[in-house]
C-alpha cells in the first residue's frame, strides 16, 4: 500500500510514459478505488501537474509540444543578435544561408 504522496507521483509518472491514462486503468493498477484516484486526479491536475479529462487525465504538456511563436521569440535575445551582427558582416552570404533561405541570390 502507497501513501498519497507516493501513489500521486507514481500516478503522475504513470500518466507522462503513458500520455494517458483512464481512472478504471489507474484504480486497477494501484488497487484503490476510482474515488481514490479521481480525487487524486483532482489534486494533481489543481498542481499543474497533468490535465484531467472526461473518465481519467492526459500529461499536461505533450512532448512533441511546439511553443508559439510570441513564446520562442523572446528566448536567446543575445544569441540572436549575434547571429545577426555576424551575418551583416559578411560580404557574400555563404551557400548555407542561400540554401536556408535567408537570403536569395
Amino acid at each position: 500500500m502507497l501513501y498519497a504522496e507516493e501513489r500521486k507521483r507514481k500516478i503522475t509518472d504513470y500518466i507522462q510514459g503513458n500520455s494517458r491514462a483512464s481512472v478504471q486503468e489507474l484504480s486497477q493498477f494501484f488497487e484503490v478505488s476510482e474515488s481514490t484516484v479521481c480525487r487524486d486526479l483532482k489534486e494533481l491536475e489543481e498542481e499543474k501537474l497533468l490535465r484531467r479529462m472526461h473518465g481519467g487525465a492526459i500529461v499536461l504538456q505533450n512532448v512533441n509540444f511546439e511553443p508559439a511563436f510570441n513564446e520562442k521569440e523572446d528566448k536567446f535575445q543575445e544569441e540572436k543578435k549575434a547571429i545577426q551582427f555576424c551575418l551583416m558582416q559578411e560580404q557574400q552570404p555563404s551557400s548555407l544561408l542561400r540554401n536556408c533561405g535567408l537570403f536569395q541570390s
